[in-house]
């Protein structure tokens, strides 16, 4: 998941930027910057689960025991950080093309 979206999460704002020429004035861009921050910080907690995920699944294996209670909790949670992550995703998407906040 990591070797796909980090180099997106790095270009994404900085050709973005780019093709803006640095202003970030637009009351449009300022939102799509605020949606890229809150659709980022689920993303980065899931990211740390992912990686005690597999910590969990790799000693399982290698233990050859039953995974521990907390990989069901922390898959549990891993899930429910995507829903908001995707939601302020599909925002982000209609302000960069729509070039307008929704209300407007």
């Amino acid at each position: 998941d990591a070797v796909f979206t980090i180099p997106s999460v790095i270009g994404l704002p900085v050709t973005g930027l780019a093709m803006l020429g640095g202003s970030v004035s637009l009351p449009w861009i300022k939102s799509a910057l605020v949606l890229y921050v809150l659709a980022g910080i689920p993303w980065l907690i899931a990211v740390k689960l992912q990686f005690d995920m597999r910590r969990l699944a790799c000693a399982a294996h290698t233990e050859q025991t039953p995974l521990d209670p907390s990989y069901t909790l922390k898959t549990r949670v891993w899930l429910a950080l995507g829903f908001p992550a995707f939601g302020f995703s599909l925002l982000l998407i209609f302000l960069m093309v729509n070039k307008r906040l929704p209300w407007q």
